[in-house]
């Protein structure tokens, strides 16, 4: 019953006859649930039309989890610019297909005396990692001298199914350079990008200079010169182009050492030169006229786990598209951007029922900008999830409000909400987004919120108003 201050309060209305005290109860339940849903409705209502009011289109909606019942909504069906929420369709659809328990797995075979790596589109090798490169090589050194293999003629990558572009449609070719716009491949190191440590202790002119990882994967040419200008000393950098990594530029005499990331060129050349200077290291010979031979070797594998938390956790890009790559080989034996997207679509029509209209699917980041998902059908894929036999290991790999290291680190900072949200975030120029779960009693509520506005315009910021919407739904 509403009291005429315009408030809710919970009362039986009086019956004719005499209750019984479970129904008193019962009636009580219900008129307080009302008055709930009413003012949560109220309270979401009101943020959306702030949001709007800014020029900030909004789709929202926030389902129970478990029974699907619809609990708030606001262009749920329209299509948005994802962002980084697109991860949460490329996870789930790669989990749905290939199950929590698959294994990234990487070939070797020598023939003609050639050693041939079968790449399988392995996103975990990755310095300082149990899957570091290095360990890996001199694995791979030690399993081909017990293989009788003491000299080889060349390495080169076999033939398979990850043909195509390095990049998928629609990514900036301006920022081919920046780490979240790395190349793919059938073999990978280091996430697609190179690291390089610049100090002041090199010679009286130029700074030191050296590439801590892809170890052999690139040459340094150039140099970075010394200057006891400190604001010409931030002025500085490096480039990978055909096999070397170009340096220019000045850093401060006086500076402390700095490790630079950006992305290589060529993934897959890369990681060939990187293997060959590693089997060097391990002891193997380099021979045009090495005596031919042939012999198999075991593979390496490596689990999915880590690159499924970099996805979801830490949003990267390059293990997102590996992730989808990879289904497209093992699905439907293409391992292109065109065949990882189509097996990412099947496998969604096959959770969602049918693929909603307006929903695209061009890579497996969001940096695309011909993606378009519904914020109802996030929610759908959500709630699939939990209740996926792949429920667990995906909800782990989601990272929760406040979580140091992740992009959700600075998310509900200070609410009594952190703790209870697991959410992915998304943020392109003109998007950002937020959906996931949050507890709500002893109860999964799944929403999704899609955001596409033109920042210049100013007002409140998305993200503000996106914790708003999800506090609102938690009440």
């Amino acid at each position: 019953m509403r009291r005429r201050d315009g408030r809710w309060r919970c009362a039986p209305v009086a019956p004719a006859g005499v209750p019984s005290l479970p129904a008193l109860r019962a009636a009580l339940w219900l008129a307080c649930a009302a008055g709930l849903v009413s003012a949560q409705a109220s309270s979401w209502a009101a943020v959306v039309r702030e949001a709007e009011s800014a020029g900030i289109r909004t789709g929202f909606v926030a389902v129970d989890a478990a029974s699907g019942r619809e609990l708030a909504s606001h262009r749920a069906s329209e299509a948005f610019l994802p962002a980084s929420n697109q991860k949460l369709a490329t996870t789930v659809a790669f989990l749905h297909r290939l199950g929590s328990d698959y294994r990234f797995r990487t070939g070797f075979r020598v023939r003609d005396g050639v050693l041939e790596v079968v790449g399988g589109g392995d996103p975990n090798w990755i310095r300082g990692t149990e899957q570091d490169p290095a360990a890996l090589f001199a694995a791979l050194a030690v399993r081909l001298r017990t293989a009788g293999v003491e000299q080889l003629r060349d390495v080169r990558l076999a033939s398979g199914p990850f043909g195509g572009p390095s990049r998928p449609a629609g990514w900036p070719a301006d920022q081919f350079h920046r780490t979240y716009s790395a190349p793919s491949g059938a073999v990978l190191l280091d996430q697609g990008c190179w690291t390089l440590r610049v100090e002041r202790g090199g010679g009286s002119i130029d700074a030191a200079a050296e590439l801590v990882a892809p170890v052999g994967g690139l040459q340094l040419r150039g140099s970075i010169r010394l200057t006891a200008d400190r604001a010409a000393g931030a002025r500085h950098g490096a480039a990978a182009r055909d096999g070397w990594l170009e340096l220019d530029g000045s850093f401060w005499e006086r500076g402390e050492p700095r490790e630079y990331r950006g992305a290589v060129d060529d993934a897959e050349a890369v990681f060939l030169r990187a293997l060959r200077a590693g089997l060097l290291r391990g002891g193997l010979r380099f021979e045009p006229t090495a005596a031919p031979g042939d012999a198999d070797l075991p593979a390496i594998e490596t689990p999915l786990a880590p690159a499924l938390r970099r996805v979801l956790a830490e949003s990267s890009n390059i293990d997102a598209e590996q992730l989808l790559r990879v289904l497209g080989a093992e699905t439907r034996g293409d391992g292109s951007f065109d065949g990882g997207a189509a097996a990412v679509r099947d496998a969604l029509a096959d959770l969602l029922g049918e693929l909603p209209d307006g929903v695209r699917i061009v890579d497996g980041s969001g940096l695309s900008r011909d993606d378009r998902l519904t914020p109802q059908a996030i929610c759908t894929i959500l709630r699939a999830a939990l209740r996926a036999p792949f429920a667990d290991v995906w909800r782990a790999a989601l990272a929760r409000g406040g979580e140091r290291d992740t992009t959700m680190s600075d998310r509900f900072r200070g609410s009594p909400l952190a703790a209870r949200v697991q959410a992915k975030t998304g943020t392109l120029r003109d998007a950002s987004a937020l959906s996931g779960i949050v507890r709500v009693g002893d109860r999964d509520v799944a929403f999704a919120i899609l955001m596409n506005w033109d920042r210049r315009r100013g007002g409140p910021h998305p993200r503000e108003l996106q914790e708003r919407l999800v506090a609102a739904i938690a009440r």
